[in-house]
């Protein structure tokens, strides 16, 4: 079923005007930041706990306050995480977001990161082999879909004037692949995303 781009754009811009305010900016570990203290051998937070309270969806960012000691891994893959180790990683399930930089050991940095696939999402420190991961410097994040991708994470493409009939919202993901059917105010559409863009 075909719909006009004028009622497809009249929507998309409802659409947007709605979730505008959805999404959050959710600082890991709270007040304290992404980091291990090797004298110690404690993290600043109990970051498990902290993502226990926590309600995460799609387009929302986790920002880690760390510096360049440590390093942000997000895989999708239980047995990475389980064992502190990238290396066995493929292509399509895990993100290096930040790795340590010898040159600036206690620089600070803030690292953004968007979630962008549904489901289980995992994140640890592979700083000094994994002794920070095995200390704590780790989570899990069970990601709802909620509102879907916000405008900055969209590509818009020639294929967002297709509308498509549907009854309900279903979703599938294969590595960092997402497609799904939804409506939005009686108008039905399909889309598609991968790592790079998506379409509608």
């Amino acid at each position: 079923m075909e719909m006009g781009c004028g009622l497809w754009s009249f929507a998309w811009l409802v659409f947007m005007c709605y979730i505008a305010e959805a999404y959050q900016n959710l600082t890991v570990g709270g007040a304290a930041s992404w980091s291990y203290d090797d004298q110690t051998n404690s993290t600043a937070a109990d970051y498990n706990k902290w993502a226990k309270n926590q309600t995460f969806s799609l387009g929302d960012y986790l920002i880690f306050n760390t510096n360049y000691n440590h390093t942000v891994v997000q895989t999708y893959n239980a047995s990475i995480y389980d064992n502190c180790d990238y290396d066995n990683s493929k292509n399509d399930d895990t993100l290096m977001h930040l790795t340590v930089d010898p040159s600036k050991p206690n620089t600070n940095v803030t690292v953004s990161v968007p979630l962008t696939i549904a489901g289980m999402n995992y994140f640890f420190s592979s700083a000094e082999d994994g002794i920070d991961c095995v200390a704590g410097l780790r989570f899990e994040a069970t990601v709802s879909v909620g509102h879907r991708f916000p405008p900055n994470l969209r590509g818009i493409s020639a294929h967002s004037e297709r509308c498509f009939e549907v009854i309900s919202f279903k979703r599938a993901f294969l590595g960092f692949s997402v497609w799904g059917q939804s409506s939005i105010n009686g108008i039905s559409f399909e889309f598609y995303c991968n790592q790079k863009k998506c379409l509608l």
